[in-house]
């Protein structure tokens, strides 16, 4: 992901080379809002994938947005302008809409509805573009406990969610198995095998990762 110790030259040529020994892409996740901007990190990540090999992944949240349709229509024109002008690849519409309007809800069914439609507004502005949201894992598949502070039910997984997606031309998904499990040993073998039985769409994990301190503590 775009993050360089300073924001300058020096800040960008020291991160580069770092970013090439993590792996091929280079992500950058933000608000909406700085698409409108054409000096700001979204488009940057853009200029510097180019110039270094990089595929660039763009992650763009929308809990922003409010209900008023003069803001709808500033991020559908700043998202045409941003995808005809630089065509990403990759395009992540929303992140964790599943856990943050605890689905099902009225909040998740406008989430669902604001991404068919910006799907459709991306695919007429660049056609080769591919879109997915974001769901959150954990809370997917019913590990609502643990750091999460709920009550671990895995019955009450949402995989129906995942069909209400159809403009996706894959599905992502944020994992943190450590707010679930105390240790990795803990997690089932077909923990992520299991999406296979649920969606034919190819998959992307656009974020994981394991605590190596202090959060270990929380689960004493």
């Amino acid at each position: 992901s775009l993050s360089p110790q300073t924001y300058d030259a020096a800040g960008f040529t020291a991160f580069l080379p770092l970013a090439k020994q993590a792996g091929n892409a280079l992500s950058w996740g933000g608000d909406w809002r700085e698409l409108e901007k054409t000096d700001s990190a979204p488009w940057a990540t853009l200029e510097l994938a180019a110039q270094n090999a990089l595929t660039p992944i763009i992650v763009i949240g929308v809990d922003t947005l409010t209900e008023d349709p003069a803001d709808l229509a500033r991020l559908e024109s700043a998202l045409t302008n941003f995808v005809k002008t630089k065509r990403p690849p990759y395009l992540i519409l929303g992140v964790e809409h599943n856990f943050k309007d605890n689905a099902p809800s009225p909040a998740f069914d406008r989430y669902v509805a604001l991404f068919a439609h910006l799907a459709q507004t991306v695919k007429q502005a660049s056609p080769q573009t591919q879109v997915m949201p974001a769901l959150q894992y954990e809370w997917l598949v019913g590990r609502q406990g643990g750091l999460f502070g709920g009550t671990e039910d895995l019955a009450r997984t949402q995989w129906d969610l995942l069909a209400r997606f159809p403009e996706a031309d894959l599905l992502a998904f944020t994992t943190y198995p450590n707010l679930a499990f105390h240790d990795p040993l803990d997690i089932p073998e077909d923990y992520y095998a299991q999406i296979r039985k649920h969606t034919d769409k190819p998959i992307a994990f656009i974020e994981t990762g394991w605590h190596s301190g202090p959060l270990a503590t929380i689960w004493d």
